[in-house]
């Protein structure tokens, strides 16, 4: 008859417990959805809604349906056959970036101006290693509008997006006495040229262009002055929560140097009819 010594039977006894409460535990993060692993590979895509196109559209079936253009199209190529998990979340550019600032918003993928760097706010998010379209400003007017000048600008006036703001643009403002008039997006803009509310247009060519496209407007009707002797160009890049961690972030540098040394973004921009896709070194 073999004998054990209690201490043998007991150290097996916590072991099976052990095992038991692992398992138990294991199940219990597969069925609660609240502390669920996954989460963990789960990244928030933040669209700044239809003030941001063509860089993100809006689905028409609605908020519950995936987004098109240039950086909807792109992020989804950065993400595509990896672990990780996109929740694309819709609100305003001025929302987003107050939640984005003030913690409301984790572990977070957005796009940004690469300028907004000098607002030296942005603390707890890190920029893109990678550039990927220039942004250059311009006034677009009525081809039968005469050329800007600041009392022309200031009699007849310029209208921006809601919510946009960044480095430049409020110097710009000042020097010419200017009180920006605001739409709701592109379109909006465009509609208020149109119907005289406002003489010019502040905005990206190819957004412009875009816009009039959509409108079924001829573009060689209108005429674009650009602005970078009054507002510094900048480029757009995406902006990361520092939440997400150095690993996920090298991960989306790698993917987005990959996609733009295969040419994938240039054919996004081109797929968009936006200029100024960065080419790599």
């Amino acid at each position: 008859m073999v004998s054990y010594s209690p201490f043998v039977v007991t150290g097996r006894l916590l072991s099976c417990a052990l095992l038991l409460v692992l398992s138990l535990s294991g199940h219990a993060l597969a069925e609660n959805p609240g502390i669920n692993s996954d989460e963990r590979d789960t990244i928030t895509y933040l669209v700044y809604g239809a003030a941001a196109e063509p860089y993100q559209i809006l689905n028409p079936a609605g908020l519950n349906y995936p987004s098109s253009g240039f950086i909807s199209d792109l992020v989804r190529a950065v993400f595509s056959d990896s672990e990780y998990r996109i929740r694309e979340e819709v609100k305003p550019i001025r929302r987003a970036k107050r939640d984005m600032l003030n913690g409301n918003a984790t572990r977070w993928v957005a796009y940004a101006l690469r300028s907004w760097e000098e607002e030296g706010v942005w603390g707890d998010a890190t920029f893109a290693e990678v550039d990927l379209l220039d942004y250059r400003l311009s006034l677009m007017a009525r081809a039968s509008t005469e050329a800007p000048t600041p009392e022309r600008m200031r009699a007849n006036g310029v209208v921006w997006i809601q919510g946009y703001r960044y480095p430049g643009t409020d110097d710009f403002a000042g020097r010419n006495g200017l009180q920006f008039l605001r739409a709701t997006d592109h379109r909006s803009a465009v509609r208020m040229v149109i119907g005289g509310r406002a003489s010019y247009f502040m905005e990206e060519s190819s957004r412009i262009a875009y816009a009039l496209a959509n409108l079924g407007e001829d573009q060689a009707s209108y005429r674009f002055y650009p602005l970078d002797n009054e507002v510094a160009p900048t480029r757009i890049t995406l902006l990361m929560s520092n939440d997400l961690g150095p690993g996920v972030q090298d991960f989306i540098n790698q993917r987005l140097r990959q996609l733009q040394r295969d040419g994938s973004l240039q054919q996004l921009a081109a797929k968009y009819q936006l200029q100024g896709a960065v080419v790599g070194d």
